[in-house]
């Protein structure tokens, strides 16, 4: 329960990293939600 629960947050996360950086590198964007 708490994987998923956390499967979802990083996913939906790393979509609005991407979104919110889209002309950053996709390691930089790993790094911002490794941040979190």
């Amino acid at each position: 329960e708490l994987l998923v629960g956390i499967s979802k947050r990083l996913h939906a996360g790393m979509s609005s990293i991407v979104a919110a950086h889209s002309g950053a590198q996709p390691r930089e964007a790993m790094e911002d939600l490794l941040a979190f």
